[in-house]
């Protein structure tokens, strides 16, 4: 995945306290030239010539929780022993960092430490261990875990290769690709000193009557996985009754915010919620709710179908298509409102088109009370109004903006691929074109009155805007938004 690239940084406590101890934003190596990449900080003495092209490496685990006072303890002791490092620069990018947003084997890693021997990996290994103990943060996907004490995770991988450069450690008919995966942190054939020292992660199983199908999408809060439910509880448990089910799992410190709110406390009232809209078409049916081991897990009902993502990038649609969507979610959205319930979260990934053309919404997870603080998820990019001051928006105003953001890009799904093809982008999703002028009359409107900032937001003008979805089609009826 592409890098986030902060243009100038976000300057909070954390970035002001590793310039503090004279650390600078890295230089990413291009094939012609070199650029600055501030979501990473260095020491001034890091020479790349000095590190091998491959080798083993040290990632330390922690959260928007404790990575200032991670840091605090860690960065001065590498200095002292000017020992090779990166660290995550800002509060802000440790949260899109745990979040997945660069890929879900990069969860966890603050800083990043590199042995240039054999001599210093065995010192480092002490010393990381030592100094972290006491210290928690989320699971790293991709390595091993160093040791029961301390939050130190290791593994073999690339470190100053050049591009297309082989490892010249690697057996000449083998052919070795830094994939990050969790299947071989250490490939077999790399001699491990630190291989008696490894802790294995022991996850507990999963209750006997749910098996895993597929997985849908993972994250740093957790996965998302299609399964099978065996229901023996019924007048005859001799015959079981399976169905298919949604299974979401949230971790133990998952996308934690600075609140202490982690992905099981928001999993926790997504159950609450889906129970208090029960009665709503629009939202699945909530089945169960249960633990394994330190993790979350909600049982779902799988309304089937594909997400409205996919649905833009590969589905040509018609007008009665987009006016039937949009009406389905503002419905959803109005009777969340009326529970009490803000949903925070409405975007492409979050709506599902499922058998005759239902629609609903998942992912409750990062919604909140109305007038509540958010519940700490960072929404999705484009899909709520900008940052104020670093603070969100929750109020019922910002679901009305993520229902403009939908029908903007069911107005214009060109644009809406560019921006997912741009990873790594953020500001991407909020430069919006002026829609061509046989752009719909009626999903103009929606946008106009919609897709404002909450302080030009009227929710009266923005309701007629929708009503006029309930209107006959205008002609031509059969107007198509091609995708090809």
């Amino acid at each position: 995945m592409a890098k986030i690239d902060f243009t100038t940084g976000p300057r909070d406590d954390l970035w002001q306290l590793l310039e503090a101890f004279g650390l600078r934003p890295s230089q990413s190596r291009a094939r012609e030239n070199t650029t600055v990449n501030v979501s990473w900080m260095v020491p001034p003495y890091l020479e790349r010539n000095e590190l091998p092209a491959y080798g083993l490496k040290f990632h330390l685990s922690g959260s928007v929780l404790n990575a200032v006072i991670l840091m605090r303890t860690v960065v001065p002791r590498l200095l002292e022993r000017q020992y090779h490092f990166k660290t995550a620069s800002s509060l802000e990018f440790i949260t899109m960092l745990n979040a997945g947003f660069l890929g879900i084997t990069q969860v966890g890693k603050l800083v990043t430490v590199y042995p240039r021997n054999s001599d210093e990996l065995r010192e480092l290994a002490d010393l990381l261990v030592d100094l972290t103990e006491g210290f928690d943060g989320p699971f790293v996907p991709s390595d091993y875990k160093l040791d029961a004490r301390g939050s130190v995770y290791y593994r073999y991988g690339e470190i100053a290769s050049e591009e297309g450069q082989r490892d010249s450690a690697c057996p000449e008919e083998l052919n070795f690709e830094d994939t990050r995966t969790p299947v071989a942190p250490v490939p077999d054939w790399v001699i491990d000193p630190l291989r008696h020292r490894r802790h294995e992660n022991t996850r507990a199983t999963l209750p006997e009557n749910l098996v895993v199908l597929d997985p849908l999408r993972q994250r740093g809060k957790g996965g998302v996985f299609r399964a099978l439910q065996i229901d023996t509880h019924r007048e005859r448990p001799d015959v079981p009754r399976v169905r298919r089910v949604i299974l979401k799992e949230a971790r133990r410190l998952g996308e934690v915010n600075r609140q202490g709110v982690d992905a099981r406390d928001r999993l926790r009232w997504q159950y609450r919620c889906l129970q208090a809209l029960e009665a709503c078409p629009q939202f699945a049916e909530a089945i169960e709710l249960f633990s394994v081991g330190e993790d979350l897990f909600l049982v779902m009902e799988d309304v089937g179908g594909r997400n409205l993502n996919e649905y833009l990038l590969d589905e040509p649609y018609t007008l009665a298509d987009a006016y039937h969507i949009l009406r389905e979610v503002h419905a959803a959205m109005r009777a969340a409102h009326s529970a009490g319930i803000t949903l925070c979260d409405i975007s492409p990934d979050n709506v599902l088109i499922g058998e005759n053309n239902r629609i609903s919404l998942s992912d409750l997870e990062d919604s909140a009370g109305v007038g509540a603080p958010l519940q700490g998820g960072l929404g999705t990019p484009g899909f709520h109004p900008k940052r104020v001051e670093g603070e969100l928006e929750t109020g019922i105003a910002r679901d009305y903006y993520a229902l403009g953001a939908v029908a903007y890009a069911l107005s214009d799904p060109h644009w809406y691929r560019r921006c997912r093809e741009a990873v790594g982008d953020m500001a991407i999703w909020w430069d919006r074109p002026a829609l061509p002028s046989h752009a719909d009359v009626h999903l103009r409107a929606v946008i106009e009155h919609c897709l404002v900032e909450p302080t030009d937001f009227h929710l009266e003008k923005a309701e007629r805007a929708l009503a006029a979805l309930q209107a006959p089609l205008p002609s031509p009826a059969g107007w198509l938004v091609a995708n090809a």
